[in-house]
């Protein structure tokens, strides 16, 4: 699950004003060590299992471009569905 869904952190500047607002109530800060610059993740494109190509970011897209680009596999694949 944590692979799918990275934990999520608030950005420099709600961080900042978070920390601020943190040691004007209580003289102290129990989150400075947030304030560290948060590196967005993106999302990782697929590969066609065939061709190699990138193809787009979700299984759908790796189905669309197999059956457009693939004939053959795609006959296959709905052959062993039934």
């Amino acid at each position: 699950m944590t692979a799918l869904h990275p934990p999520t952190a608030p950005n420099e500047g709600f961080t900042n004003e978070l920390i601020k607002l943190d040691k004007e109530i209580h003289n102290t800060s129990s989150t400075e060590n947030m304030s560290r610059k948060v590196t967005p993740t993106r999302p990782v494109p697929r590969d066609c299992p065939i061709c190699g190509k990138q193809v787009g970011l979700s299984q759908r897209s790796v189905e669309a471009h197999i059956e457009q680009n693939h004939p053959p596999y795609e006959l296959r694949r709905h052959s062993n569905e039934k």
